[in-house]
């Protein structure tokens, strides 16, 4: 796994096109939501930005882990690079 997208104080808005965009490259990617996002309140803040971003993107929440967390596309948006 290659792309890492860092979730700033714009929130996940900024890092949708991004994320599309890195979806047709790769197949799972990898956030990190900034400290200043979070205070105090980690689990259940990524989680749900996890989860808004996922809805976004078409994609599935692989991982939550303190700041970070893995997405991965989902099949439907995949078959069409297979041989």
């Amino acid at each position: 796994m290659d792309a890492l997208i860092q979730i700033g104080k714009h929130g996940i808005s900024a890092v949708v096109e991004e994320t599309k965009h890195q979806f047709k490259k790769n197949r799972e990617i990898k956030f990190k939501v900034a400290q200043t996002l979070i205070e105090g309140r980690m689990k259940e803040y990524t989680q749900k930005l996890a989860g808004e971003l996922a809805e976004k993107t078409d994609s599935t929440i692989l991982s939550v882990r303190g700041r970070t967390f893995v997405l991965r596309r989902n099949k439907d948006v995949d078959k069409n690079t297979k041989n």
